[in-house]
């Protein structure tokens, strides 16, 4: 036996283990000392007798050896015999390795070498098996476990879109650049403010050094692309040569400014070779972000190159030939008009061009070749006795380029079968280039449909120009947008604002006083631009026609036709006057008894000088209205300005007799007969002639015409 089985047989632990276990807690120290004691003398003589056992077993050993093999066939046998008597008892293993735990327990606390504790079981729960058809002795228990309910979730709603807030310059956005006032004097940081040799300067502030500030560019071509954008926190040249060198995204780079041949070229160079170039200070850097790996940062190219410090700025400021920004554009500005001023010469001799004018305004023909300095090419025009136009040009046009002048007229239909007779007679002669120089457009008022089953006349026109072999158009003031849309060739749309705009600063006495009036909603955009350009007000006034059964009950259909046309009414159409064809009558607008007319006048004319502004004037009954209606509000006077001058019938006795019209001022793209013009006074007819011939001269050399949208040019 074991020392620990002695023991536990000196203690007289049994089976019944809990009992034993709360003796033991029960007891006290001496006890346990003197239980100890006891186990060991036990355990003494029990060594003893297992050795005099052992002596005994020894000695029947050697009787059994004597035997032989007799003897251990007679045990053999008597093992066999008796095996079923002897055999023991089927034992509970696990019942009595609880009990061997226990035992252990409870010597191990009497010996002091683990603490007393009482062990507290607490039931488990059990539930009965679901499936009760089973048999009693197949039943088994389940352990019932709490039940854990999931929460439900709550939706959050999504909120709703809201734009982002852009991050547009403020050059885009159209804020003004913030005026900065910087004294070094005050700033106490020991900057080199020279960088000649090796000294540098340090921007502590944006870890950028500057090792050479370099020169301002004094090239012949335009200094204003060497300028940083209006959007900038600084206006300021940027200096050829400069060279800086800056530590980000882990890696050196150095920087640097040369010329091109469009601008200035930013060079952003790294440690390991890479280069990096653009035309801005941004475009390098971004492409080093992209390469670098802060993919999708976003940078300033000026606030890295350094020109974001005041440092910088004043080093820029201090260099040699440094002019600001309102000196250098208005040089700059000068310089371009003395060169379109002296481009605008006759044509080059040594280029193939000839220039035809037609019948309907001879006047405005002798103007355009005059500036030129061409003579009108030979063309013989004339008309057979049924009315039929003959056309036959006089002089070679192959391969030439041909410029062909006619603009619309009292006789209308006469002037465009003219014009597309000498296209075509040029078309067939391989001329290598037409263009129709067409002041007045015909057939222009029709530009869309005014009843349902109305022709847009000015869709066809363009149409048969086309077909004509016609290759380029120049005209001036279309009377609709949307008409540069009609042509599948290339449109040129002149303006005549620039040169009446200048009219108006050099004639009209406290012009700065006045407002741009537009009597119908149509010309509100032409009168904006004319009121941006001379910087005064604008107003708008505005004609209801309102009918008494209007507004009687819902039985009033709007799919009447009267109505649908009112709707479709060109803006400026009370003026359009109508003459039969087969009586030659004037046909006025049939107007309603129950009609009744509202002007209303948006804008402040009081003690102010008005110009009313259109594209063309026909009839003047809508003027004549504007203009009582202004000096009813309390305009000072009043300017009658239009681009194309019809004046259809007695308009301009109508206007002479007006006492609240000014002046009237018209161009001259629409020929005006010197005894029309001696019926009124007032009539001012400016010369249009200098913005087409620059026109002809631009298009026949390949230069841009845009100047003229903004410029009129000088005189020879």
């Amino acid at each position: 036996m074991t020392v620990i089985e002695h023991t536990i047989a000196a203690l007289g632990v049994d089976g019944d283990m809990k009992d034993q276990s709360s003796a033991a807690v029960s007891s006290d120290g001496n006890s346990r000392v003197t239980r100890a004691k006891k186990a060991l003398a036990v355990q003494q003589d029990n060594k003893d007798a297992s050795e005099s056992e052992a002596d005994e077993d020894d000695d029947q050993e050697s009787d059994r050896d004597s035997n032989g093999s007799q003897s251990e066939d007679e045990e053999s046998d008597r093992r066999d015999s008796g095996a079923e008597a002897e055999e023991p008892e089927e034992v509970d293993y696990e019942k009595q390795r609880q009990q061997n735990i226990l035992r252990n327990q409870q010597l191990m606390m009497e010996l002091g070498l683990q603490p007393i504790s009482i062990r507290r079981e607490f039931p488990i729960p059990v539930r009965p098996s679901r499936d009760k058809s089973r048999d009693d002795e197949d039943y088994t228990e389940e352990r019932e476990y709490p039940k854990v309910r999931a929460k439900k979730r709550m939706r959050i709603p999504k909120p709703a879109y809201q734009p982002v807030q852009t991050r547009a310059s403020k050059r885009i956005r159209g804020e003004p650049a913030k005026e900065y006032k910087v004294d070094l004097e005050a700033l106490e940081n020991g900057l080199q403010l020279d960088l000649n040799g090796k000294d540098q300067n340090e921007l502590r502030s944006i870890a950028t050094t500057i090792w050479d500030i370099g020169k301002i560019y004094k090239g012949k071509e335009n200094r204003l692309k060497y300028w940083s954008g209006k959007g900038s926190m600084f206006r300021h040249p940027y200096p050829i040569g400069f060279r800086a060198e800056k530590h980000v995204f882990r890696e050196r780079y150095t920087m640097h400014i040369k010329e091109g041949p469009d601008g200035p070229i930013f060079v952003v160079e790294s440690e390991g070779g890479k280069v990096f170039e653009g035309s801005s200070p941004t475009l390098p850097w971004t492409k080093v972000c992209l390469a670098s790996y802060s993919k999708g940062t976003r940078i300033s190219g000026p606030l890295f190159f350094g020109f974001s410090d005041p440092i910088t700025q004043k080093m820029i400021e201090e260099l040699e030939g440094y002019q600001d920004w309102e000196t250098v554009s208005s040089e700059e500005r000068a310089k371009v008009e003395a060169k379109a001023e002296s481009a605008s010469e006759a044509l080059n001799p040594d280029l193939k061009t000839k220039v035809f004018g037609g019948s309907s305004h001879p006047e405005i023909t002798k103007l355009i070749t005059s500036r030129l300095g061409v003579e009108p090419s030979a063309v013989k025009l004339s008309q057979f006795k049924n009315k039929e136009t003959s056309v036959e040009i006089g002089v070679s046009v192959r391969n030439e380029d041909v410029y062909i002048i006619q603009s619309g007229s009292p006789k209308i239909n006469d002037s465009l079968m003219e014009l597309l007779i000498m296209i075509n007679a040029c078309k067939g002669a391989s001329a290598q280039r037409i263009t129709a120089v067409i002041p007045y457009f015909p057939y222009s008022k029709q530009s869309k449909k005014k009843k349902h089953r109305g022709a847009i006349a000015a869709k066809l026109v363009a149409n048969i120009l086309a077909i004509s072999g016609v290759d380029h158009i120049i005209t001036m003031d279309l009377h609709a947008s949307q008409m540069q849309g009609f042509f599948n060739i290339p449109v040129d749309n002149l303006y005549a604002e620039p040169t009446v705009g200048k009219w108006i600063q050099e004639n009209v006495e406290d012009w700065e006083n006045g407002v741009v009036v537009s009597k119908n909603a149509g010309g509100a955009k032409r009168v904006t631009s004319l009121a941006d350009r001379l910087n005064i007000d604008f107003a708008l006034i505005h004609m209801d026609r309102s009918r008494k059964g209007h507004a009687q009950g819902p039985d009033h259909s709007l799919s009447k036709p009267e109505n649908i046309y009112n709707r479709l009414e060109e803006e400026d159409d009370d003026d359009d006057s109508m003459v039969d064809a087969e009586t030659g009558h004037e046909i006025h607008r049939a107007e309603a008894a129950d009609e009744t007319s509202l002007m209303t006048l948006v804008g402040d004319v009081q003690d102010k000088v008005c110009f009313i502004v259109d594209d063309m004037i026909d009839g003047c009954h809508s003027f004549l209205e504007a203009a009582d209606n202004l000096v009813g509000h309390g305009a000072k006077e009043v300017y009658i300005i239009a681009t194309h001058g019809i004046l259809s019938g007695n308009s301009l006795r109508q206007i002479e007799e007006c006492a609240n019209v000014h002046k009237i001022v018209v161009t001259n793209t629409y020929p005006l007969p010197a005894e029309k013009r001696a019926l009124c006074s007032k009539l001012v007819i400016l010369d249009i002639s200098p913005t087409l011939a620059e026109a002809i001269r631009r298009t026949h050399n390949g230069e841009s015409i845009s100047y003229l949208f903004t410029q009129v040019p000088k005189s020879l």
